[in-house]
């Protein structure tokens, strides 16, 4: 550009960043950042929670009116039960991996939230369900959980951040003098950068990412906040405050 500045889209750099973070916690894998960002499992990774995101916050017509459900004249269903598919593929791949692991033997095992799943659940029964479905559930909720939140919120405080120069310079500032310019942030470090975490305050006060909460449906009567909710009522909290 003229001036010398150049537009960087950072969105996705977190989001790949997060991803990744969280695939290797929950599954012991490392996709993004590495060669193996050409990997076909890691684009079908990458695209399937993007399609869980824009799908479970779309509007759907037989949400509201129930009775047009068997049209599903926007597509919407269909789409979301092949992104539910692609995913239980994902995650059971990755589950039979760290079965046949583990029958390899001890030193082939990586103790991921995966890992541990499997060891505790084991065979047994849960509301009905099998182990497999619970953890693979599980392990989806942590996936989803940690990586589009984040890497909103990420590029929510990059903006800012950007935007309020000042306020950049001191958070640059306390770096320098509590960690030091030559070293790296390191995870221990955040207790001594109280700029920093008031930033990440301020942001989440500003931007939260998850304004309200996910939908949810009283299987009971019940009271919230003073107020009478009948059974099969949906509810949307406000996530921040509730």
């Amino acid at each position: 550009m003229e001036n010398g500045s150049v537009l960087v889209e950072m969105q996705r750099w977190f989001g790949d960043l997060t991803l990744n973070i969280s695939v290797r916690m929950v599954a012991g894998k490392r996709y993004f950042g590495t060669s193996s960002i050409l990997d076909d499992e890691a684009r079908r990774i990458s695209q399937a929670t993007k399609d869980l995101f824009r799908l479970t916050g779309m509007f759907v017509v037989s949400d509201f009116v129930p009775f047009l459900g068997w049209l599903d004249f926007q597509g919407h269903e269909k789409a979301m039960k092949r992104t539910a598919k692609e995913v239980d593929y994902i995650l059971g791949g990755w589950l039979e991996e760290h079965r046949r692991n583990k029958l390899g033997g001890g030193t082939k095992v990586q103790q991921d939230f995966m890992a541990v799943m499997l060891s505790i659940l084991k065979d047994e029964k849960f509301f009905g369900y099998n182990a497999d479905a619970v953890t693979k559930a599980t392990c989806l909720n942590m996936l989803l959980g940690g990586t589009d939140t984040t890497m909103v919120t990420l590029t929510w405080a990059l903006s800012l951040l950007l935007n309020n120069r000042h306020i950049l310079k001191k958070a640059q500032a306390e770096i320098d003098t509590q960690v030091g310019k030559d070293t790296q942030v390191d995870e221990s470090d955040i207790v001594k950068l109280v700029y920093l975490q008031a930033i990440v305050k301020e942001t989440l006060r500003l931007y939260p990412a998850v304004p309200l909460s996910a939908p949810h449906e009283s299987i009971k009567d019940c009271t919230i906040a003073g107020y009478h909710i009948p059974a099969g009522t949906r509810l949307i909290t406000n996530g921040p405050t509730f």
